[in-house]
């Protein structure tokens, strides 16, 4: 996997150079925000009765030409890292790039997905926004005559970009409430359709699952399911654990390199879990993305609900980009 030189100041500042639709460009004010502390005045003993401290007022006197060297040395790196971490074997540059800087829902790239009742949740656009540069899929209830109604959020591409193979990876976070249920997920509009040949059929693929059995924020699982959803012949496997720091606030980037004959999953650019034909059924046809939250066991929804929309007891899904990556070759 490629890596940003071990410097990561030079990562975070090529990380605000990112590719947006039509040009490569620098985003000015998250660029200056991560050196501005460069140019604020040095907290340090400026003393210059030794050596030692004339040096360091030297460099402090200077410490602007060493701010626009990091910025220089960010811009130059930008090309390497600034998307974080590759597998090998997949191209630099996404042919899906959402980093959610609008106002609004992009309809160009978007859709609501599975509006209406599902569960013990209402899908309904209300349950999303974006802002700040991300995405917030919300779990909220609104309470009327005694009677208690939850509401989730799904979005997906499948109206708008499908793709197979390749690398898909998004940066995530999430505020745990109980029986809440999260994923970032790939889909296949044909799941099912022919038993026995999943390959054909596709594959249900969960890169960031939190499910609402789980009662640890820190839960997670990668999984996959085929040959459709019914008893008897739905077909799944998936892997399960807890990541120390799931809960703290950050995001973290979940990914997926998809190739003909293998499914590794990774975690803020590290190999988690991988699943080859011999484990599981690979898809060799195009796929879409979701991003949802759901409900789906009313026994584990807490009985006073999420509270109202914007309300500090909602939980959600906070997306901050998703990106897909080709495959160069297979």
């Amino acid at each position: 996997m490629t890596d940003c030189g071990g410097s990561p100041a030079i990562a975070k500042i090529a990380s605000y150079l990112y590719y947006d639709s039509e040009i490569f460009r620098l985003s000015p004010m998250r660029m200056f925000e991560s050196i501005k502390p460069c140019f604020q005045k040095s907290a340090i003993d400026q003393t210059k009765t030794t050596a030692f401290g004339l040096a360091r007022a030297r460099i402090t006197q200077y410490r602007w030409v060493f701010c626009f060297l990091a910025l220089a040395l960010g811009t130059a790196a930008a090309t390497h890292c600034a998307y974080g971490q590759l597998p090998d074997g997949f191209g630099p540059k996404p042919i899906f790039d959402e980093e959610f800087n609008q106002t609004s829902l992009d309809t160009r790239r978007w859709s609501f997905r599975g509006l209406g009742t599902r569960n013990d949740c209402e899908v309904d656009p209300s349950a999303i926004s974006v802002g700040g540069g991300f995405a917030r899929i919300r779990i909220y209830s609104t309470s009327t005559k005694d009677k208690l109604t939850n509401y989730c959020g799904a979005i997906s591409t499948q109206s708008n970009f499908m793709h197979r193979y390749g690398y898909w990876e998004a940066a995530i976070r999430f505020k745990y409430q109980s029986g809440m249920q999260t994923s970032f997920w790939l889909q296949s509009p044909t799941i099912g359709k022919i038993i026995g040949n999943p390959q054909q059929s596709g594959v249900e693929m969960d890169v960031f699952e939190h499910i609402a059995s789980e009662s640890n924020p820190k839960g997670y699982d990668h999984a996959l399911h085929w040959d459709g959803y019914q008893p008897g012949i739905h077909k799944s496997t998936a892997y399960k654990a807890a990541y120390e720091t799931l809960d703290d606030g950050q995001f973290h980037i979940f990914g997926l390199a998809w190739t003909p004959n293998k499914l590794t999953f990774y975690i803020d650019g590290k190999e988690s879990w991988t699943a080859t034909g011999a484990d599981a059924a690979i898809s060799k046809i195009a796929e879409y993305l979701i991003l949802d939250t759901e409900l789906p066991h009313a026994n584990y929804v807490p009985k006073e609900g999420y509270g109202p929309l914007g309300a500090a007891q909602n939980a959600y899904l906070d997306v901050d980009y998703v990106r897909v990556y080709p495959l160069l070759k297979h």
